[in-house]
């Protein structure tokens, strides 16, 4: 959601995309699906400002952008932006929308996007390994400054994963914990 809670963005897996629902001020109206590029559209997340947004999820061979139209007050989906992965089930993004990573259901990578606040136009980065090789990863959550991100390791015995923003790149750390027979969930 937006940072006034007055905008949401909801990940339809069946629809295949993002449904936008708007708060009128007594009540939450729905609005019509928006596709995403391809797949079942499992995670969505949007910037603070509720003027972007990037979904991914299963079947998915990348994420799509999402951009609020101010005059219109609808959303609309931009190209994919291709990844060399695929089922995205995981997707955060800064509060701000300049930066986001995205995470893989079945393979050990993360990979970092950018927006350029000139274009609108958002670029990944090369796939940053993760600690769990045979591991399976749902979810990630960056933090309110933008400057770390966990990705919650889904088995136990693996170690969860951090990078830390050092103002150019990504750099990955474990947080040295195991989990016993939990999962990190959104």
């Amino acid at each position: 959601s937006n940072i006034q809670g007055s905008r949401v963005l909801y990940a339809n897996y069946g629809g295949g995309g993002v449904v936008p629902l708007d708060y009128n001020g007594s009540t939450w109206v729905p609005g019509t699906l928006v596709p995403q590029g391809g797949g079942n559209c499992a995670a969505v997340a949007m910037s603070d400002d509720g003027l972007h947004a990037l979904s991914g999820g299963d079947y998915a061979g990348g994420v799509t952008p999402y951009e609020f139209n101010t005059e219109t007050g609808l959303w609309e989906a931009s190209s994919v932006v291709s990844i060399s992965s695929a089922h995205f089930n995981s997707v955060s993004i800064t509060r701000d929308g300049s930066r986001a990573i995205t995470v893989p259901k079945w393979d050990p990578f993360v990979f970092p996007l950018a927006r350029d606040s000139g274009t609108g136009n958002w670029t990944v980065g090369s796939g940053i390994n993760l600690t769990g090789t045979n591991d399976k990863f749902f979810c990630s959550g960056i933090s309110p400054s933008g400057d770390a991100v966990i990705i919650g390791s889904c088995y136990q015995g693996y170690d969860s994963d951090v990078l830390t923003w050092n103002g150019t790149t990504w750099d990955h750390d474990t947080i040295p914990v195991t989990l016993r027979g939990a999962c990190w969930r959104p």
